[in-house]
């Protein structure tokens, strides 16, 4: 082989090796390009009734989205709808996205419902997005507001029916009117008594009520009116799916999340879907009625009996811990926030001043319980501390006095407990300096005065903490656990040992 032959040869080997490594290269580049240029989707799934779980989960979605790490989201809708002050939280986080996000409701079965669709409550979080999309079967409307207590749904008395129809009509139609959709279409799906007719002016087809018509004609626009609207008198809209196309309402009637994509132009992007956690669940379960009440009135009575004992203990704990779930449940269904919380904690924070550091005065007592009490009624409410619009919000009016009928009752219940422990429980060991015993006995477990104590009696001390009947009392400089004799004596006052039977020290007010 000659030199040149050689050359030839390994010039050869070099170049192909270089263009296999640069169309590696190449090959890696375009594949990292191509996954980077995919777009992310979050799905998040509204399932079933509207409620505080649901509202927790759209509520931590909704911050996905806004950290920009998703390229677009898609609510899937199959609801019967649910109370209307979750409709409104969950309605003011989708349109808090404004036109920074695309949101998507796609209305599909999802298991849960007869007729699935997006009704009731359902029917303004789907117009809370910018584009609808339904399934074939699937339907939207019906959202005309109900009651709902334990004998089921029933209609709103009329003396109240028609502020917070006049209420609803405003939140659909504002919502509608904002994200493009049919504005007198949306009021009609609250509203049973207005008609809506379909006219075409200028070419453009649009759907009003007989009082816009009339608008439109005073203005001079000459326009056929058809003789029968296509939403009647004496029932709200419920659209299917066909009718929502025609509508205006729906952009499309599809079978898959793929033709969103198409329309969107996203290939094969990167699904992201959100489930409610089991936090999100628990939160559902601790704000439900019967649950938050049972947690504020053993939470209530844990503070009872943290008065009563004058010093922490097993039930200031149990207290904290059911006031911490009450929370804990506000926060992650959008009810509670810090104000609120912070106003509970202050109060609880004065209530334990006027117990361990300035016993007597009352002042901090009264306002703890004052603060405790209105932070409590405030976490059970939508929006926080404010002053409600009560036009704008007639159902508030409701809520508050919900939120305070369970505040009342947890506290009626709290206080029947309480009054039941120092009754009956006088002997549990827990419960036990709750009550002053009134008979001292050997069967009982007591034994004549030993050492030191059996010579206490009628000599005098000062209180070192208040007797809420037990504390601490200084007496001869040495300091002594001693029970108060039928009334609390507070810090500093001066008292008189009556009784001392074992290790048990009876004492009453020294007279001044």
């Amino acid at each position: 082989m000659t030199t040149l032959l050689k050359l030839k040869i390994t010039v050869s080997a070099i170049l192909s090796f270089a263009v296999a490594t640069l169309l590696t290269f190449l090959t890696t580049d375009a594949q990292e390009l191509k996954q980077q240029d995919k777009k992310t989707v979050l799905i998040v799934p509204i399932n079933g009734e509207i409620d505080s779980s649901q509202s927790a989960l759209v509520r931590r979605c909704i911050s996905i989205a806004k950290s920009k790490k998703v390229d677009m989201v898609i609510f899937e809708i199959d609801t019967p709808g649910g109370r209307i002050d979750y409709m409104s939280i969950i309605s003011t986080d989708i349109m808090s996205l404004g036109n920074n996000m695309p949101t998507v409701a796609f209305i599909r079965p999802l298991g849960e419902s007869v007729i699935p669709g997006a009704v009731s409550a359902g029917a303004l979080v789907s117009m809370s997005c910018k584009r609808i999309y339904m399934y074939p079967g699937t339907v939207i409307g019906a959202a005309t507001p109900v009651m709902v207590g334990a004998g089921g749904a029933a209609a709103i008395p009329e003396s109240y029916e028609n502020k917070i129809i006049s209420a609803a009509r405003a939140s659909f139609g504002s919502v509608a009117y904002t994200n493009g959709y049919p504005k007198s279409l949306a009021i009609a799906m609250v509203d049973p008594d207005i008609e809506v007719f379909e006219v075409t002016i200028d070419g453009k087809k649009l759907y009003l009520t007989r009082q816009e018509i009339e608008k439109y004609q005073q203005e001079g626009k000459s326009f056929e009116v058809p003789q029968y609207p296509v939403k009647e008198k004496g029932k709200p809209l419920t659209a299917t799916a066909v009718d929502a196309f025609n509508y205006g309402i729906a952009t499309k009637v599809i079978n898959s999340r793929e033709e969103i994509y198409k329309d969107y132009g996203f290939t094969n992007p990167i699904e992201i879907r959100e489930e409610i956690t089991w936090s999100e669940g628990l939160a559902g379960f601790i704000t439900s009625p019967g649950i938050s009440m049972l947690l504020l009135a053993i939470g209530i009575m844990g503070l009872w009996i943290t008065l009563k004992m004058g010093a922490f203990g097993i039930a200031t704990g149990v207290s904290i811990f059911c006031f911490a779930l009450l929370f804990f449940g506000g926060y992650l269904s959008g009810l509670a926030e810090a104000p609120e919380i912070l106003l509970v904690v202050v109060g609880i924070i004065l209530i334990a001043l006027e117990i361990f550091v300035i016993p007597g005065t009352g002042i901090p007592a009264i306002l703890g319980v004052i603060f405790t009490f209105a932070g409590l009624i405030f976490i059970m409410l939508p929006g926080g501390i404010r002053i409600p619009d009560f036009e704008k919000e007639p159902w508030m009016a409701k809520d508050i006095m919900s939120a305070i009928g369970e505040v009342l009752v947890g506290f009626v219940v709290s206080l029947m407990g309480f009054l039941t422990i120092v009754r009956f429980l006088p002997n549990v060991p827990l419960f036990n300096k709750l009550v002053l015993k009134t008979e001292l006995v050997t069967e009982g477990g007591y034994t004549a005065a030993v050492s030191g104590e059996a010579g206490l009696t009628s000599k005098v001390g000062i209180v070192v903490t208040s007797l809420r009947p037990a504390g601490k009392v200084e007496i001869d400089g040495k300091t002594i656990d001693a029970v108060a004799d039928g009334e609390f004596i507070n810090k500093g006052e001066s008292v008189k040992v009556i009784q001392v039977e074992g290790t048990r020290v009876v004492v009453a007010r020294q007279a001044s």
